[in-house]
């Protein structure tokens, strides 16, 4: 086969596959995602429902229900008592919410007396102009937050009953794969597209377990990053607020800046200097770490560049939003080796033509 034959059949085949993962992961994903997640438990109960089977000789049925059951009940107690203690530590905002603006006022007082003296302004009506202005965002934001709730209480209703359909799905499916597993394995088997439902799954695993990797590295290191950090500035609370910014930066679109950036302000317009360089450092490394470890990680553990690994995180990103953070490596690994069995099926086809 020609160099140019090969490079033109390749694109081709690029462009299909790249096609069908599109619309795959865009109109199928949605679809299974409950039930990938529901066949995700299945295989990690398997190992128990096999011990309680040949260990303490229970049928695997009751195994099965025993374990699935627990793992709801496990669920749903952890989010009761993290749903408590939200509710309760906001109850205590609630109640020391005029303690808490009578502070933040105090500090927008120094804040302007700072750039009144800076810039040569009245400090009186450079603090009248500020506080108007804070009094019509908040209105604004009051208005907005209320029109919000009203007009997506349907949606968000809506939503609700379809997070709950899905996790009845998600635990009606559970235990179908666990109670059919042997006839799945066997269907597998069988299956006419078996050699590409393998790849397609092995990559899934591999990024999905990558993903949950990377993301646990970056989540120690910030943490410790803000651990020592806090430490030096001569915080009592440096352990428990590093991982809670660790936490913080490991959610999405939220990270380490919104803790960092408004404390390091706040100490600057205070006279901690010293306090404010050192949350702006924290900041910038926290930053760096994930910037640099994230698609690196991701890279190593899937078998691609760094570079691919950020550019497919980044267009699936804008392409399927959060999800896309997964959806591209993996829709990246997919298209790169189905072309790959494409051209190379096309060769020995070509090579068993020639023999003939």
């Amino acid at each position: 086969m020609s160099l140019n034959n090969l490079k033109f059949r390749a694109f081709i085949y690029t462009i299909i596959v790249t096609a069908i993962v599109y619309l795959v992961f865009s109109y199928g994903m949605p679809l299974i995602i409950p039930f990938l997640l529901g066949y995700a438990i299945a295989h990690f109960m398997n190992p128990m429902i096999n011990w309680l089977h040949s260990r303490v000789r229970i049928n695997k049925i009751i195994s099965t229900i025993l374990i699935l059951a627990s793992i709801i009940f496990i669920f749903f107690v952890s989010a009761g008592l993290l749903i408590k203690q939200f509710l309760a530590q906001l109850k205590t905002l609630i109640n020391n919410a005029d303690f808490i603006i009578s502070i933040l006022y105090s500090k927008l007082e120094s804040i302007c007396g700072w750039c009144a003296n800076t810039f040569g302004l009245d400090q009186v009506q450079f603090m009248k102009m500020a506080d108007e202005k804070l009094n019509i965002f908040a209105q604004v934001s009051e208005d907005k937050i209320v029109q919000g709730v009203m007009g997506n209480s349907i949606p968000i209703l809506q939503g609700v009953i379809e997070v709950i359909i899905a996790g009845f799905i998600i635990i009606i499916s559970a235990y179908l794969f666990s109670r059919y597993r042997d006839r799945i394995v066997e269907w597998r088997k069988n299956f006419i597209f078996k050699k590409e439902m393998d790849m397609v799954v092995g990559k899934l695993r591999i990024v999905l377990t990558a993903f949950v990797k990377t993301q646990a590295i970056i989540f120690i290191a910030t943490a410790v990053v803000c651990v020592i950090g806090l430490w030096i500035i001569g915080n009592k609370y440096s352990i428990i607020l590093g991982i809670v910014i660790g936490i913080l930066d490991a959610l999405p679109f939220i990270g380490t800046g919104i803790v960092l950036i408004p404390w390091a302000i706040i100490s600057f317009a205070s006279g901690r200097i010293f306090e404010g360089v050192s949350l702006i450092c924290i900041f910038i490394l926290t930053y760096l770490i994930r910037e640099i470890l994230e698609p690196k990680l991701m890279g190593n553990n899937i078998g691609i560049s760094p570079l691919a690994s950020l550019i497919s995180i980044y267009i699936g990103y804008k392409i399927f939003g959060l999800l896309g953070l997964l959806y591209g490596p993996i829709a990246y690994v997919i298209i790169e080796n189905m072309v790959k069995e494409l051209i190379i099926e096309t060769y020995k086809d070509k090579e068993k033509q020639k023999d003939s």
